[in-house]
């Protein structure tokens, strides 16, 4: 037809893809594995019945409180740092190493 309608169906694939697909793809990545990115998404899975960026952040961010020995807390770090990467949508800004956004304080 048009460009336009081209540029419209393009944005609806993207966007079905972003949900389920993109988990889908995460869990199949040999590297999230690795990282144990996949382990996280799963423990939340099945303890929750469903996983999102944030419940998938919070599990992690736990896990990360009551890890013993330093090793075992820098590889968790190093996890969570992954999933934050992984959950920025395409056009977000990339934060630098070992840097994280800096959330706004909330005004009282």
């Amino acid at each position: 037809m048009n460009d336009y309608s081209d540029q419209q169906r393009g944005a609806v694939e993207r966007q079905e893809e972003d949900g389920t697909q993109r988990y889908k793809k995460l869990l199949a990545d040999e590297k999230n594995t690795i990282f144990g990115v996949k382990d996280a998404i799963l423990a939340v899975m099945l303890r929750e019945g469903a996983a999102t960026w944030q419940s998938v952040e919070a599990h992690l961010s736990g896990e990360c409180y009551r890890a013993q020995g330093e090793l075992t807390r820098f590889r968790l770090e190093a996890t969570l740092n992954h999933v934050r990467r992984l959950s920025r949508k395409p056009g977000d800004p990339e934060d630098g190493l070992g840097e994280t956004k800096e959330v706004p304080a909330s005004r009282s």
